[in-house]
């Protein structure tokens, strides 16, 4: 039998035109990372039981604690304009099975970690579920 829960994952894919090209961040895992080390990814964040405020229940909520987190703590830099979710997509990930959540952005200025590839060309050391998630965002950044 599986696990019971089911981790929820941010994943934004942060995109840029650059001449003809578009472009996405991608950020380099360290060599500790227990699931992914040293593989390129498109920053994201498990949704933490902390995302949700205290107040009352039963109301809907934001994913606004998850960006945030994004922003300060991975990122160093903030989103600009929309955050347009994309779409998701369910995978059976090292950590167990996960939904992710897939949300086009951009970002105020230039990064401070990673750097911007062009799409058409992606490394091939890339966090394999990202091999979805980045066409399915580069689809709705372009339409």
């Amino acid at each position: 039998m599986g696990p019971h829960v089911v981790w929820i994952a941010i994943e934004t894919v942060v995109l840029r035109r650059k001449g003809g090209c578009v472009e996405v961040l991608l950020i380099r895992r360290p060599p500790d990372d227990k699931h992914y080390a040293n593989l390129l990814h498109s920053p994201g964040t498990l949704l933490r039981g902390s995302d949700a405020a205290e107040g009352e229940n039963e109301v809907p909520l934001t994913f606004d604690k998850a960006f945030t987190r994004l922003e300060q703590g991975e990122l160093h830099l903030s989103f600009v304009g929309e955050r347009r979710k994309v779409g998701e997509l369910f995978f059976r990930t090292t950590r167990g099975p996960t939904l992710c959540l897939v949300y086009a952005c951009q970002i105020a200025g230039e990064p401070k970690v990673g750097q911007f590839y062009p799409v058409d060309s992606l490394p091939k050391d890339l966090v394999k579920s990202h091999s979805f998630i980045i066409p399915m965002a580069v689809r709705a950044f372009t339409e």
